[in-house]
């Protein structure tokens, strides 16, 4: 069985996408805006729109169709602070990104993203994810006293 899965990194002005079959990276993309195009958003959150069409036109135009992804990940954003590993995209990672994040960082856009695109192009199943969230926290309580 192949495993097929979508990475998905919104950036300031960039958002990247990786394509794998396993462990092998089939194809990558990497989308490029314009200070000024960003820009005209209030929000990070806002960007949305602009960027899901991105990925799913240029999905489209290689061939991708509803079945075509086991799993999707996004880049984990700005949440309170959590361990590392993977985490399922719900809603209260959804709600905790748009309405109450640590931060805007583009990284937010993450979780949303990886859900729509799991939504559009996911096989029976197939869960959205965000991996090792850049608040990610594993600092022992003594360590804390030095910082």
């Amino acid at each position: 069985m192949v495993d097929r899965v979508i990475a998905i990194n919104p950036g300031a002005t960039s958002t990247k996408i990786g394509y794998f079959e396993n462990d092998t990276l089939i194809f990558k993309k990497e989308f490029t805006y314009a200070y000024d195009e960003i820009a005209k958003y209030d929000s990070i959150m806002e960007q949305y729109d602009f960027r899901f069409k991105d990925i799913v036109d240029w999905l489209e135009s290689n061939h991708m169709s509803k079945g075509s992804l086991d799993a999707a990940v996004g880049r984990g954003g700005l949440l309170p602070p959590v361990n590392a590993g993977a985490y399922v995209v719900d809603d209260a990672i959804i709600d905790c990104l748009t309405y109450h994040p640590v931060l805007e960082h583009a990284s937010n856009l993450g979780a949303s993203l990886a859900r729509g695109i799991a939504e559009k192009f996911g096989a029976t199943n197939c869960e959205a994810y965000i991996y090792d969230p850049v608040t990610v926290d594993q600092m022992d309580d003594i360590a804390r006293i030095s910082v």
